[in-house]
């Protein structure tokens, strides 16, 4: 019973330390009136307050911020929506808010917490295709289109995959004809890699990009058939 006792408290006292040295590493990016988006076991991410709402991610060991960018259109990095959060790095797009009648742009990008860096992909998709037959000499995108992101998967080491999505309209015969489109493209960047394009359709599962077993491939589905790649 005493011999429990003891291994008991010296558990107690070893593990002790290493919670209280999580605490104080994770207490280095609690700022003042912030709020938490995504949080994980390295780092922090968090929006401050006030009118125009700022987005930042925090390494826990160092306390240092890095600013990622706002949650509208006015602030300098442009919109951030769909963040993700893996290891030290951030992976979040950025969207554009031009004029009524323009085109909507949106941007891949991921973060470095540890050296204080970004990488931005795209826009993709900006163009209609041009396997798509057009009117003669009229123009195969017509007005605003819209460029998104379906899906996006992070690796801990900073490699990225998504679904980027094109919606568009464009005239096949005629020029009173206006048919709408809308085509899909699957890429990737591996760590410090540019962007590869994987596949590309108007049958592709817009949801259905997922992370392989041990994060070293990536798939997703086309015309209800699987394909992957890997992802390094």
């Amino acid at each position: 019973m005493r011999l429990r006792i003891a291994l008991f408290a010296l558990a107690i006292g070893l593990t002790a330390p290493a919670s209280a040295e999580a605490a104080t590493n994770q207490g280095r990016c609690a700022k003042k009136g912030s709020r938490t988006v995504l949080s994980g076991r390295q780092a922090r991410v968090y929006r401050t307050p006030g009118v125009l709402a700022r987005l930042h991610g925090c390494l826990y060991r160092t306390g240092r911020s890095f600013y990622l960018g706002g949650d509208d259109c006015k602030a300098p990095q442009g919109k951030l929506t769909y963040l993700r959060l893996a290891g030290t790095h951030v992976a979040y797009l950025t969207t554009s808010c031009p004029p009524p009648g323009e085109v909507t742009f949106t941007s891949v990008a991921v973060a470095s917490l540890r050296k204080g860096r970004r990488r931005e992909f795209g826009p993709y998709l900006a163009r209609s295709p041009p396997s798509y037959p057009c009117f003669p000499y009229e123009p195969c995108s017509l007005g605003a289109g819209f460029n998104d992101v379906t899906a996006l998967e992070l690796k801990p080491n900073g490699s990225i995959a998504w679904i980027g999505r094109r919606r568009g309209r464009y005239r096949p015969t005629s020029p009173f004809e206006e048919v709408p489109y809308t085509l899909y493209e699957v890429r990737k960047a591996e760590r410090f890699g540019d962007s590869v394009l994987l596949d590309s359709g108007a049958d592709i599962d817009p949801g259905s990009l997922r992370l392989g077993k041990g994060r070293t491939t990536v798939s997703w589905t086309r015309g209800g058939v699987e394909s992957s790649a890997p992802l390094r």
